[in-house]
């Protein structure tokens, strides 16, 4: 299954951004450009990746690892981003406290691998930094700027709250918890590299962004872990 999402996505010449199609808990975030070529060689990569991390994320023996995932997001950014959705909600309420603490960790080596368009998708990069100089545009890019700052805003409001669901830790046991804080915070610290021009309580939302920092608090204290947000 692994194996033919990644021959579908080296078929793509140059690869290409698809739309996602995200539950309706999960806007569409990333932006999907018209595809140049092979729209249905793109569109089976998309989904045997997909079916792929489904596999991972739902089964308790996946031949998947995560490391291989994770350089998947890496190699074939259109084949994969389309998919974060699982993580984020499989990150916030999977099965088990395993499957949380997965998809969560998964998240922070997705974001450190810094996949082609993600930044982007989040408000990030060229864009970030063009908004700060500030200049007059057009009414009509100013319009798509505006549904494009929705979408990043959506984005980075579903994964806070990926994080800080993750890190609440509800229902889970105290190793399991501190597993899952850890795994939220890592996650937190790879957007700050990722972003460097922005804060992460901007992206993800200040008041996921404090869920996420008091958990680790009280983790620290109870256990005297050494980890921040």
């Amino acid at each position: 299954m692994f194996r033919t999402c990644l021959h579908a996505t080296h078929a793509l010449s140059p690869p290409l951004p698809t739309c996602s199609p995200f539950p309706v808990s999960f806007p569409s975030f990333l932006p999907c450009p018209r595809p140049r070529a092979r729209p249905a060689v793109a569109s089976t990569a998309s989904s045997s990746f997909r079916a792929a991390l489904s596999d991972f994320l739902t089964k308790k023996k996946s031949r998947l690892q995560p490391p291989a995932l994770a350089a998947a997001f890496r190699a074939a950014p259109a084949a994969a981003l389309p998919s974060l959705d699982l993580l984020l909600g499989h990150a916030a309420s999977g099965r088990n406290a395993h499957v949380r603490v997965a998809a969560a960790e998964l998240i922070a080596d997705v974001i450190k691998s810094k996949p082609d368009g993600l930044a982007a998708a989040l408000g990030g990069g060229a864009a970030a930094a063009k908004d700060k100089k500030g200049g007059k545009k057009e009414d009509a890019k100013a319009e798509g700027k505006g549904e494009e700052k929705q979408q990043q805003h959506a984005l980075g409001g579903a994964l806070g709250a990926a994080l800080a669901a993750c890190a609440a830790g509800v229902g889970l046991k105290r190793e399991q918890h501190a597993k899952a804080v850890k795994a939220a915070a890592a996650a937190a610290e790879a957007l700050r590299r990722l972003l460097p021009e922005r804060r992460a309580a901007e992206v993800l939302g200040s008041d996921k962004m404090n869920a996420v920092a008091k958990a680790v608090v009280t983790v620290q204290v109870g256990r005297g872990i050494d980890y921040t947000v």
